[in-house]
């Protein structure tokens, strides 16, 4: 009876050993998709800290896929645009000042 245990128990480590190097071959695998995903995080993260950068891409882009006459109009738009949306923001913080502060 102790054979057919220690039989049985060799067979089990064995399985779980087999078992374990699945395991870490699938970790591996999973890390090395990951690792492309993390590059990308990384050179995404990289460009939204340097704006003139991104800018300048857009502006790139921009003028490739409409044309230089296009491309300017959006460019003035898209500016208008920034700065209304900056002067509405200045004037909500503005007003949430005057709100809070009684004294006023």
């Amino acid at each position: 009876m102790t054979r057919d245990v220690e039989q049985r128990r060799a067979v089990l480590l064995q399985r779980c050993a087999w078992q374990r190097e699945q395991i870490c071959n699938q970790i591996n695998s999973i890390e090395e998709q990951l690792g492309g995903v993390e590059r990308g995080i990384r050179i995404v993260r990289g460009l939204t800290t340097l704006p003139g950068l991104l800018v300048s891409g857009s502006v790139l882009v921009m003028l490739a896929m409409t044309g230089r006459g296009r491309a300017v109009q959006l460019i003035s738009t898209g500016l208008a645009l920034w700065a209304g949306t900056r002067r509405l923001m200045r004037g909500r913080t503005q007003l949430a000042e005057l709100l809070s502060d009684p004294d006023r």
